[in-house]
């Protein structure tokens, strides 16, 4: 009988053992499971977020790049204008030449 009462409280204890690692078996599964959830929730966030951060960039890429078009048709046009500007320049000061000496010659021989 003693045996028997031995061997029963021995099982007794390891069924004990049993359940308590169970117990905390289970708590850590479920400690996982949510350190995994928040993990994933973090990742898809971080999508999120790393989408919207691209987009915003490509439509600024797009406003710069359009912004530098402009600039550049503008300059372009400022460029034709100063070019076509020089050449007024250079075909008047050749007219006030021309009348400047015309002048000249007209009154060395009014003067004759």
């Amino acid at each position: 009988k003693k045996r028997t009462n031995c061997y029963y409280n021995r099982n007794r204890n390891y069924e004990t053992n049993f359940l308590c690692t169970r117990r905390s078996f289970e708590e850590f599964q479920k400690t996982l499971t949510r350190s995994n959830d928040v993990f994933a929730t973090f990742k898809q966030e971080m999508n999120k977020m790393s989408k919207t951060i691209k987009e915003n960039w490509r439509k600024e890429n797009l406003t710069w790049k359009g912004k530098h078009e402009q600039t550049s048709k503008s300059m372009f046009t400022m460029a034709e204008e100063l070019r076509n500007s020089k050449n007024r320049n250079e075909k008047l000061e050749k007219l006030c030449r021309l009348c400047s000496w015309k002048t000249k010659t007209v009154a060395s021989r009014l003067l004759i």
